[in-house]
């Protein structure tokens, strides 16, 4: 079984979104199986900050197209998550024995936050302006 699932519950109905939630389930899952093989880590982590930033940049694009009256708010959680992002990066690169099972835990429940939470909150707006 994978280390996080992508199912149902994580699927939004909007095909572009949830193709790029279910990107950076697979790499979360990449990450785990390389525990331990520090190289192969190094460059799935960078590759993981780039989609997830790549992600972001899409979904503001999206809800500021839209109209989404907390577009700002949302652009400001994403600002966060990048944050954190970069921090586990950083810390990977200064210590590579950093990157963990906790470490990959705190990935884990970052998505599903983001997804459930961040992204759940502008789902139905999206839709009724016809996304996808």
């Amino acid at each position: 079984m994978a280390f996080m699932p992508w199912n149902e519950e994580l699927a939004l109905g909007i095909a572009s979104i949830d193709g790029q939630h279910q990107a950076l389930v697979l790499q979360i899952n990449a990450l785990h199986e390389q525990l331990g093989n520090a190289q192969a880590l190094g460059t799935l982590l960078e590759d993981l900050v780039d989609a997830a930033m790549n992600h972001f940049i899409a979904e503001e694009e999206l809800l500021k197209r839209h109209g989404y009256a907390q577009a700002d708010a949302h652009t400001l959680a994403h600002s966060g998550h990048t944050g954190k992002l970069v921090q586990l990066l950083d810390q990977f690169q200064a210590d590579a024995a950093a990157m963990n099972q906790a470490s990959l835990a705190t990935l884990k429940d970052w998505l599903t936050q983001h997804i459930l939470v961040d992204d759940k909150a502008c789902v139905a707006f999206l839709q009724s302006k016809g996304a996808q």
